[in-house]
């Protein structure tokens, strides 16, 4: 995939990912204090937002403001850039690090993509903006208890009023400067089906996103079982790897299976039980996030754009 030309910056590249209207720009902003630039990703009409963040201490980073998108799996070239940006796969330069930005009041929805970026076992730092929101919508979140579900830092910041972007800067500085920190492992159980689909695709992945350990391996096979189909839009895709999703996608059609419904639904399960436990939402008492997740599955128009993600 054609991608900006690796720099000699010697500054760790930050990714800043998240949902469309998650307040990301405004964070952004807050985090470079106006030293940015735009660009293109060459052979594309996507725009390229870098800037330069300082960190505590005196040193700095490159941030670059990635795309907004609803998931890591593409089906055009667009969509393409975002996910390889966050996962940086070759030829892109992989980030040192990714800040997820999270809509507090839509936590279901976001943490979706947040648990797709911390599964690609990168460095993962979620700042939880709208916070300032959360009282008006009667909701409230305990981050320490957040942090403890995903195994990756969690800030409570508001990117329109400033508050908490000091302390995320702090903790992006530790994030940085952490000694060989474990990657995340894989949250959810990939069952004996699914588990055969994502062997055999990681079977064929290029060598250079294959040497980075076997989560790695495993996010990428999902990305491009959930991602490469007839009808996509991708470069890029060797056709080798193109072949075997292909394969695995018209054996699990014939069968009756629905790869994507099946991510998804695990996904959300996943979140239900281990993340809910964070959110207290007074008008959902009693109804569990994939209860909500169903119903938005069985929705006519909802559950369409849920099968596209």
């Amino acid at each position: 995939m054609p991608a900006p030309a690796r720099t000699t910056d010697l500054a760790p590249l930050v990714a800043l990912a998240g949902n469309p209207n998650t307040g990301k720009t405004s964070l952004f902003n807050r985090l470079t204090g106006g030293d940015q630039k735009v660009g293109n990703y060459p052979g594309i009409t996507v725009e390229r937002f870098e800037g330069r963040m300082k960190l505590p201490g005196g040193s700095q980073a490159r941030l670059v403001d990635v795309p907004g998108t609803y998931s890591l799996s593409a089906r055009s070239a667009e969509e393409q850039i975002a996910s390889q940006v966050i996962v940086g796969v070759e030829p892109l330069e992989r980030p040192a690090l990714v800040v997820v930005v999270v809509d507090a009041t839509q936590l279901l929805r976001n943490l979706y993509l947040a648990l797709q970026v911390i599964e690609s076992a990168v460095p993962v730092v979620i700042a939880l903006n709208m916070v300032d929101m959360l009282a008006s919508r009667g909701l409230s979140i305990d981050e320490a208890q957040l942090s403890k579900s995903l195994g990756v830092p969690v800030v409570r910041v508001s990117g329109l009023q400033g508050t908490g972007v000091e302390e995320l800067r702090a903790v992006i500085d530790r994030t940085l400067h952490a000694a060989d920190a474990p990657a995340a492992a894989p949250h959810w159980e990939l069952g004996e089906e699914l588990s055969a689909d994502v062997s055999y695709v990681a079977q064929h992945l290029p060598e250079g996103w294959r040497s980075d350990g076997e989560a790695r391996e495993r996010a990428l096979a999902l990305w491009s079982l959930l991602s490469i189909d007839e009808e996509d839009e991708l470069v890029g895709i060797p056709p080798a790897l193109r072949a075997a999703v292909l394969e695995r996608r018209n054996l699990a059609s014939a069968s009756g299976r629905e790869i994507e419904a099946d991510v998804i639904r695990a996904r959300y399960q996943w979140i239900d039980e281990h993340a809910s436990a964070a959110l207290e939402e007074a008008g959902e008492a009693g109804r569990s996030l994939t209860d909500r997740f169903d119903a938005a599955l069985l929705h006519p128009i909802v559950g369409f754009g849920l099968f596209l993600l």
